[in-house]
C-alpha cells in the first residue's frame, strides 16, 4: 500500500489516477475534473501479487475493485483437470466493480501469473466515490456499458454458427495487427498456438 505524503495527494498519484480513469471510461462521454481525479487518488492503494497469489477467490463476495498496473493475472473456472482459464487481465484491465455493484459472488478465481500490481478500491471507497462525485459514477457506468455490450455484440456474432466459424470469429476478435498472439504464461501451451501448428 502506497500512503499519502502528510496529507496530500502527491503529482504521481493524480497521474496514476488520470491512467485509472482512461481505463473506465471515455473522456469525451464522461470527463473528469480536478477535484473527481483527487478524490480517486485519495482511494486507490497500490498492492503487489507474486506470482501464483489468488486475489480473489470463486465463490466469495467481492471486497473492492482490482485495475492491474503491470503483469498478469488469470481467470479461472474449476480445480485440478477440470481447471479452465477463462480470461487473462492484462494492465489496464478492472475487475470486481460488477460483482461489487451487483453484490453478486465471483464466478471464477483470479490468480497473478506473475508479479503483479495493481491497484486497489475498497468497497467503502469505490461506495463514496460513486455517491459522492457523479462524473465518476458516470464515467464508471460508461465503462461497465461498454464491457456488456462487447459481450452481446461477441454472443450474437457466433449464434448459429458452425464450431469452425464461432472459433475463426474468436480469433478474429482477438487479433492485433492481423495476428493473434500467444497470451498465455511461458510455460503453458495455449490453444491457438496448437491450432497454429
Amino acid at each position: 500500500m502506497t500512503p499519502l505524503l502528510f496529507g496530500r495527494i502527491t503529482d504521481d498519484r493524480v497521474r496514476e489516477a488520470a491512467w485509472v480513469a482512461r481505463c473506465v471510461g471515455r473522456a469525451d462521454t464522461a470527463p473528469l475534473g480536478e477535484a473527481d481525479l483527487s478524490a480517486l487518488a485519495s482511494y486507490l492503494t497500490r498492492r503487489d501479487a507474486e506470482r501464483g497469489r489468488v486475489l480473489f477467490a470463486a465463490g466469495k463476495a467481492s471486497q473492492g475493485v482490482w485495475i492491474i498496473r503491470s503483469g498478469m493475472v488469470e481467470l479461472a473456472v474449476g480445480a485440478g483437470a477440470r481447471r479452465l482459464v477463462i480470461q487473462l487481465l492484462h494492465p489496464g484491465d478492472v475487475d470486481g466493480d460488477v460483482e461489487l455493484l451487483l453484490g453478486m459472488p465471483f464466478p471464477y478465481t483470479a490468480r497473478a501469473v506473475a508479479g503483479t500490481q495493481y491497484l486497489f478500491l475498497d468497497e467503502q471507497a469505490f461506495e463514496r466515490l460513486l455517491r459522492e462525485h457523479p462524473a465518476v459514477a458516470r464515467r464508471w457506468l460508461s465503462s461497465v456499458a461498454v464491457w456488456v455490450a462487447s459481450g452481446q455484440r461477441r454472443i450474437v456474432g457466433l449464434l448459429g454458427k458452425s464450431l469452425t466459424l464461432q472459433v475463426a470469429r474468436l480469433l478474429t476478435d482477438e487479433a492485433v495487427d492481423g495476428r493473434v498472439g500467444c497470451r498465455s504464461a511461458p510455460w503453458r501451451r495455449c490453444w491457438a498456438c496448437t491450432a497454429r501448428r
